[in-house]
Formats: C-alpha cells, structure tokens, sequence
C-alpha cells in the first residue's frame, strides 16, 4: 500500500474496497458520501500508486515511467500507446494475431456544454474505469484523442475481441459509447489497422444515431457532483477495522 500524505478521511477505506474489486457505486454504497467525493479519493489513490511505481521504475529505462499514463484518466499516452502497437505488430504473425476496438466516448460535447468540463472530465473517468474493471492485465487502454480511445488486445482473434466489446456494453448498459473491432493482417500498417477500427466505429455511430432520437440525457454514473446516495452497504464489502462505518 503506497504511503500518502493527504488527510482524506475516506482514503484507507476506498484502498481496501478497492483491493475487494468493489465498483464506484459499491463504494458510494459502503462509504456512504457522494460520488464526486468517491472520485477524488480514487483519483489520490491512483496518484499514489502510479508516483511509487514511477520512482521503483526510475532505474530500468525499460519500464514504464509516470509520463506514460494519461494524467486524467489513467490509460496510456498516445506516444506510448502507439510505440506499444508497433512492438505488438512486429510480434504478429498469422498463427499470433491481436485486435483492437476504436472507442468513442457519445455525448461528451453536450456534456461539457449542459454541466461544465468537469463533468466531462468525469465521463471520460468513468470510462476508463469500467474498461479497465472488465479486461486482462495483458490488454492495454490508450488515450488516442481526446474523448478516444483504443483498447489492444495481444493474441485476440476478431471474434474474442467482439465478446470483449459486450462484455463492457453489458457491464454499465447506460455508459455510452460508439466502438469498432478491427484485427491485425498480414501486410498492416498501424495507420491501416487503427482506419479500420476507426471506420467500424464511425459506421456502429450513425447507425445508433440513426436508431436513437430521444433528448440528450446526463448519465446517471457522472450526475451532479453532490448528489448524496443512500443505498445499504454492501454486506460483500468489508471496510478495515473499526471504520466499517462513516
């Protein structure tokens, strides 16, 4: 567990809920306090890691180091995401495919524009977070633009890859998003194979657009920021000690 200097009374608690694989929600539940408040504590407790992580690393050029992940988010920088592509399509070979899904983050525009960036911000979060709750260690998210994203998946045929796509549609149904699969051939570029993912996303958009007319909605995983929920705690979540209660 990282050291830490911060005086966030939630801190210790959100660590061991998290070691637990507990969701935001099952957080919000268990610590009884606001979703907002649950997202600055994660946002330390990552802070933490990623800070011990950068300084064990320091030594090894060849390790990751802090610059490397998305500063909001937690994926991976473009840079490193695309040095990483490379290195995986050099190891492809007919018999050790991989594919990628092109992500596309739906309204965040509208909304940046009805309830501030910040709120945008916290879409983008909630994104990765759920993505990165629903995949291998081997597979790797990369930031790629601003509100997108590609997940690679090493020794994954096309098929595996859209298993991997519904799982994260099933895991949150109102998180949504536009995606698109795409898997390594013999003869690709990364240009070639990022279009291709690019272009199945664009072309699941429109026909999505095509099929959903209603208002723009606020999805509830990223409402206001002080909105106070008060479901039961989790009796499958266990906080440390003697602060199993807020």
């Amino acid at each position: 567990m990282p050291t830490h200097s911060n005086t966030d009374s939630h801190y210790d608690q959100a660590v061991a809920l998290m070691a637990q694989g507990a969701s935001i929600d099952d957080m919000v539940a268990a610590l009884q306090i606001t979703r907002g408040e649950i997202y600055h504590t994660v946002r330390l407790v990552f802070t933490d890691f990623l800070r011990r992580y950068g300084t064990i690393a320091a030594a090894d050029e060849s390790a990751p180091h802090l610059e490397e992940w998305d500063s909001l988010t937690g994926a991976l920088t473009r840079r490193t995401g695309e040095i990483l592509l490379l290195h995986m399509l050099q190891q492809s070979r007919e018999e050790n495919p991989f594919s990628i899904i092109f992500i596309d983050v739906d309204n965040l525009k509208q909304t940046n524009d009805a309830y501030g960036h910040k709120a945008g911000d916290r879409l983008l979060c909630h994104l990765v977070h759920m993505v990165l709750g629903n995949i291998r260690r081997t597979d790797q998210l990369i930031r790629w633009a601003g509100d997108e994203f590609i997940l690679a998946l090493p020794n994954t045929l096309r098929k595996t890859a859209c298993e991997t796509l519904y799982r994260l549609r099933r895991a949150e149904p109102g998180l949504q998003f536009s995606a698109g699969v795409a898997q390594w051939e013999p003869g690709d570029s990364l240009q070639l194979l990022v279009d291709r993912a690019d272009q199945a996303m664009y072309k699941e958009k429109r026909a999505r657009k095509s099929r959903q007319r209603a208002p723009y909605q606020l999805h509830p995983g990223i409402d206001r920021e002080r909105r106070v929920l008060q479901s039961p705690t989790s009796a499958s979540l266990t906080l440390p000690d003697s602060q199993s209660s807020v």
